[in-house]
């Protein structure tokens, strides 16, 4: 039986962190070695172990997210939602506080 995938947004604060703990949770779920998967995807097993901690100078990339599921099983699914409306200020909030006033 196939472990249950996850769901992760991306957005400003992305967390490679956090990505990367869900492969690899998927990776050991399926019994398979950081050796393994690297030989499987083609890749050296550094970069394996770089991708599922979150490291290197960048944010992940997608095609190197999606060739490590599939090489599991998986299927990356990417999916555009709206962003909820973004609180209005109330009339008159946008002038500094009297006492940002006084300090000058």
């Amino acid at each position: 039986m196939r472990a249950k995938g996850f769901e992760h947004a991306i957005g400003r604060k992305t967390d490679p962190k956090a990505l990367g703990a869900e492969l690899r949770r998927l990776r050991e779920l399926a019994g398979v070695t950081v050796g393994d998967m690297a030989d499987r995807m083609g890749w050296i097993s550094q970069n394996v172990s770089r991708l599922e901690r979150g490291g290197g100078a960048r944010e992940p990339m997608i095609s190197s997210v999606n060739l490590y599921l599939r090489t599991l099983g998986y299927e990356l699914v990417i999916c555009a939602r709206p962003k909820p409306p973004l609180k209005k200020k109330p009339p008159g909030d946008d002038e500094p506080p009297e006492d940002a006033e006084a300090e000058k």
